[in-house]
C-alpha cells in the first residue's frame, strides 16, 4: 500500500513530457529573445493569487501545546515579579524558598497559567490581520510566477490567451534542467509544480499549518479549466527589468534547448506563419523545434492539432 501512495505522489508532481505557454501574435520576442516573464502575484488575472488565506495564527486545539511556557519561563518571570517586591518582604521569603514552595505546590502553577494563558492567545491572535498584510507584500514584491498549461488544445485558453486563435502556443520540454533546479527537496521554487484547484475558506485555517501547496500551488475551481502547472523565481534574479506604468516586467532568459515546439492558432495570420517559419529557419540554436498547426474541423467542436508534411 505505501509503495501505491509513493507511485501515485511521484506521478502527480511529476509534469508532462511537455507544457505550452498560450501567447498572442506579437510574442515572438519569447522565441526570439529566449526571455520569458515570471509575473508578479499583482498582475495576474486572478486577484486572489498567491494570498495566504487563515484566520487565526494557531488552532484552538493546540494552542496551549505551542506556546505553554515552560517551567524555566515560568521560572524567570516569577523572579521579576519576585524583585517588585519591598525588599523587607524579599528578606523573609527568599526566591529560592518561595521557588521550591511552588515546585510542591503544582497547583499554584496551573492556576497562574489559567490566568495568563487567555492574555497570551488574545496577544497572538491579534497578529492575524498585520501577518497577512506583510506575508502578502513580502510574496508581491519577491516571488514571479511562470504559468503553463498541460493541453495544447484548450478552447477557452485560445480564445483568452491565445487572442481568440490568433496566436500561437509554445512548447517547453519539460525535462529541461531549466524547469528543475530545486535547492532542497522540499523546495517550493525553481521547479514545475501542479496547481490544485479548491473551493478555499477563510473557516478554521491557521498560520502556522499553511504550506507551500496553500499559499502558492492553490487556485479556485473557476480555473481548474486552465490545467496549469507553474514556477516559481525569485524576482530579483531576473535577466532583464522592463519598467512600464505602474509596473515592472521581470525577465528570465531559458534556454534554447527548452523549446520543443510552436503550435500556430488556426486563426493566426500568413503574417504570423511566414514569421515563425523564417525565425525557425534562421536561427540554428532554434532548428530542433517543430512547427505544428491548431486545426479547427468543420465536422468537430474540437481543436485538433496537425503537423505539416512535407
Amino acid at each position: 500500500m505505501n509503495e501505491l501512495i509513493h507511485e501515485s505522489i511521484v506521478e502527480e508532481n511529476t509534469p508532462p513530457t511537455v507544457l505550452y505557454k498560450y501567447v498572442g501574435p506579437e510574442r515572438l520576442d519569447i522565441l526570439e529573445t529566449r526571455l520569458i516573464r515570471f509575473t508578479q502575484p499583482t498582475a495576474l488575472n486572478d486577484p486572489f493569487e498567491l494570498k495566504p488565506i487563515f484566520d487565526s495564527m494557531v488552532p484552538d486545539d493546540n494552542f496551549q501545546s505551542i506556546f505553554r511556557p515552560t517551567d524555566s519561563m515560568l521560572e524567570e518571570a516569577l523572579e521579576k515579579q519576585y524583585l517588585q517586591y519591598p525588599s523587607d518582604i524579599r528578606a523573609r521569603l527568599p526566591f529560592k524558598q518561595l521557588l521550591e514552595k511552588l515546585r510542591h505546590h503544582p497547583q499554584v502553577m496551573d492556576a497562574a497559567l489559567g490566568y495568563v494563558m487567555p492574555k497570551i492567545k488574545s496577544a497572538v491572535q491579534t497578529l492575524t490581520p498585520r501577518t497577512k498584510v506583510m506575508l502578502t507584500e513580502a510574496i508581491q514584491q519577491h516571488v514571479g510566477v511562470l504559468s503553463l498549461a498541460k493541453y495544447p488544445t484548450n478552447q477557452a485558453m485560445w480564445a483568452h490567451y491565445g487572442n481568440q486563435h490568433q496566436g500561437f502556443l509554445i512548447g517547453f520540454r519539460t525535462s529541461d534542467k531549466f524547469f528543475d533546479r530545486r535547492r532542497t527537496k522540499g523546495d517550493d521554487f525553481f521547479h514545475l509544480r501542479r496547481v490544485h484547484y479548491l473551493d478555499r475558506t477563510f473557516d478554521k485555517v491557521s498560520f502556522v499549518n499553511l504550506t507551500g501547496n496553500d499559499i502558492f500551488f492553490t487556485k479556485g475551481t473557476d480555473w481548474s479549466y486552465e490545467h496549469e502547472w507553474r514556477m516559481l523565481e525569485l524576482l530579483k534574479n531576473s535577466s532583464r527589468v522592463v519598467s512600464v506604468p505602474d509596473d515592472n516586467i521581470h525577465l528570465f532568459s531559458f534556454p534554447s534547448s527548452a523549446l520543443c515546439e510552436i503550435v500556430v492558432g488556426a486563426r493566426a495570420s500568413n503574417d504570423l506563419n511566414k514569421a515563425i517559419n523564417r525565425l525557425i529557419r534562421s536561427d540554428p540554436a532554434l532548428a530542433h523545434i517543430a512547427i505544428r498547426h491548431a486545426v479547427l474541423p468543420q465536422d468537430k467542436s474540437a481543436i485538433q492539432i496537425e503537423t505539416p508534411t512535407g
